[in-house]
């Protein structure tokens, strides 16, 4: 009776191990998943930032003339998956809107091989509200997340 407590615990212990999933990294060459892609560029000295952001909460950033992406910190996967679920409940799949301008932001949700792009900073059209919060709030996730070394 003695070894049925600590025999019990053991195979607690190993079941949970086992049964929790693991947050898989996603190697981004490879995802076929949906992706959310961001970013800006453009302006006297022509700089450029693009980020990837992914579901499970990992971040991608291209900055100024890089050509491949760095893995960066992840954000909370939560945050992530609100941020795709906001994507349609704003109603930003609906959007058309292609206005660049000397400085370009833009926004991507690319899913099952179909792009959704908007871009402004022309000026030529009018910005919904909620499209510039929307950018706002994936900067402010994304931004001080630092590339991985």
């Amino acid at each position: 009776m003695k070894y049925v407590f600590p025999f019990l615990a053991i195979i607690t212990t190993i079941f949970l191990m086992y049964s929790c999933k693991s947050n898989e990294k996603i190697v981004l060459e490879t995802y076929q998943g949906p992706k959310l892609v961001f970013g800006s560029g453009g302006g006297f000295a022509g700089t450029s930032s693009e980020r990837i952001l992914l579901p499970n909460g990992q971040v991608f950033l291209k900055a100024n003339r890089n050509k491949q992406f760095s893995v960066c910190e992840p954000i909370d996967k939560n945050q992530a998956r609100q941020m795709f679920n906001n994507f349609e409940s704003l109603g930003l799949d609906k959007i058309k809107l292609d206005d660049p301008g000397n400085m370009t932001y833009f926004i991507a949700m690319e899913n099952k091989g179909k792009v959704h792009r908007i871009t402004w900073g022309g000026g030529n059209s009018p910005l919904d509200p909620n499209l510039k919060k929307y950018f706002n709030t994936l900067g402010q996730l994304t931004h001080k997340k630092q590339a991985i070394k």
